[in-house]
C-alpha cells in the first residue's frame, strides 16, 4: 500500500496517480481536509456518474450522493481525519444517478512529513452483486451443497466472467477457481459447461428451462 509520505509527493502530480490506479478495478480516491475529491480514477467517476475524472474535482459527497448516504460517508470521513488513523469498513449507499452501492472500503489518513494532515485516500471494492447473492434463496438453498466462495465463482461464472476476472473479484488464485468450478460440477451432477450454466440460471433467476436456449 502505498504511504502518507509517498501521496504528499504525489499531490503535486495528479496525472502520476492516474497512470498508477486507473487501471485498477476499484473504486479510488483522495479528498481533501475538507472532504472534496481531489482527485478519483476513472472508475470511482463513473460510479459518480461522471465520464472524465476531472469533473468531479471540488465537488463532496452531498453532489454527488443522496443527503443520507453524504451524510454517514462524511461522519465516517470526519472520525478517521479527527483520530488520525486507518479504517475498514463495509459502506452502503446510493448515488445521484440513482445507483446503489455496496462497498468494502479501506480509508487512511494523508499526513504530510511535517505532521499536517492533508486529506484522506480511499479505495473501495464494489461488493454489491456478492451482497445480493447472500440474501438470494439460491444462497440459502445451496448452503449445505456449495461453500460461499463456490457460490460466488458460479454466480459470476454464469454472468460471463472468465476464471481470471473472478478471481481477481474474489482475491484467489485462477486455478482455485478452476478448482471451485469442477467442484460444483461434480456436486450439481453436471457434465458439461452448458448443463452447469443451465441449472444455474435456473437457480439464480428462476427461470424455466423452456426459457432457455443454450447449445448443447
Amino acid at each position: 500500500m502505498i504511504n502518507s509520505f509517498e501521496l504528499d509527493f504525489a499531490l503535486n502530480d495528479l496525472s502520476s496517480l492516474s497512470k498508477t490506479f486507473d487501471p485498477v478495478q476499484s473504486n479510488i480516491y483522495i479528498k481533501d481536509k475538507n472532504l472534496s475529491f481531489i482527485w478519483t480514477n476513472k472508475l470511482q467517476a463513473n460510479s459518480c456518474g461522471f465520464t472524465n475524472a476531472k469533473d468531479i474535482a471540488g465537488l463532496n459527497d452531498y453532489d454527488i450522493c443522496s443527503e443520507e448516504t453524504a451524510y454517514t460517508l462524511q461522519e465516517t470521513d470526519r472520525t478517521l481525519l479527527s483520530l488520525r488513523k486507518s479504517i475498514q469498513l463495509i459502506e452502503e449507499g446510493t448515488f445521484q444517478n440513482k445507483y446503489h452501492l455496496t462497498a468494502q472500503t479501506f480509508k487512511f489518513p494523508i499526513i504530510a512529513k511535517n505532521g499536517e494532515l492533508l486529506g484522506l485516500f480511499g479505495i473501495s471494492q464494489d461488493i454489491t452483486a456478492l451482497k445480493k447473492l447472500e440474501s438470494h434463496p439460491f444462497h440459502k438453498m445451496q448452503k449445505s451443497r456449495l461453500s460461499k466462495q463456490e457460490s460466488y465463482c458460479l454466480f459470476y461464472y454464469t454472468i460471463g466472467k472468465s476464471c481470471r476476472e473472478i478471481s481477481l473479484h474474489l482475491n484467489i488464485s485462477s486455478r482455485t477457481v478452476e478448482s471451485y468450478l469442477e467442484n460444483i460440477k461434480n456436486k450439481l451432477i453436471c457434465h458439461s459447461k452448458s448443463e452447469l450454466i443451465e441449472k444455474s440460471l435456473i437457480l439464480f433467476f428462476n427461470l424455466t428451462p423452456n426459457q432457455l436456449s443454450i447449445p448443447k
